[in-house]
């Protein structure tokens, strides 16, 4: 059994290796030096703020998930878990307009970050019924969607870098049109 879950994540594991090398050999050959810096920069900066104020929903989803099965109120969860995601994307709205407001002397900086946001916002609401999928068990179903997302996320970033002239904010726009569609 335990086997079979470790090779199950295996694919996650995997793809998150070549998204993290993917993205520093991509990146720094598109972006000139500066936009490699601002969208480190950002990157950085997007994580932090996701790990202090997401992980704990994230991971609530997760932990909760079983007893609130085992009592029959799965709606309850979900119903806390969507009121949790709409305050998150109320208090996303107000962070992108007070990011375009403090970076507004540079462009592609507030752009990136804007951008950022609005991918942190939109990986949180998938990230969700990922973590459902991983509490019911179905490993398959959380190894192929986060798979997806990952590997999504990084090609449509390099292909917004390759074509558009979004800078540092090329990467984000990817992460945010590959949650969306996944």
């Amino acid at each position: 059994m335990i086997t079979r879950r470790l090779l199950g994540h295996l694919p996650v594991n995997i793809a998150q290796a070549v998204a993290g090398f993917g993205a520093v050999a991509a990146f720094t050959r598109l972006l000139d030096p500066a936009d490699y810096g601002r969208y480190t920069l950002v990157l950085v900066a997007s994580q932090l703020a996701h790990t202090l104020t997401i992980t704990w929903a994230e991971a609530a989803a997760f932990r909760f998930h079983a007893h609130a099965k085992s009592q029959n109120r799965l709606a309850d969860h979900f119903a806390t878990l969507k009121w949790i995601i709409l305050g998150v994307q109320a208090a996303s709205v107000l962070v992108i307009a007070a990011l375009w407001l403090l970076l507004r002397h540079d462009p592609p900086l507030a752009v990136a970050a804007c951008l950022a946001a609005g991918a942190s916002a939109m990986r949180f609401v998938t990230r969700i019924s990922r973590e459902t999928d991983r509490a019911d068990h179905n490993v398959a179903r959380y190894s192929w969607r986060e798979t997806a997302f990952t590997l999504l996320g990084l090609a449509l970033g390099i292909a917004c870098a390759a074509n558009t002239q979004l800078g540092p904010g090329a990467p984000f726009l990817g992460l945010l049109i590959g949650g969306a569609f996944i």
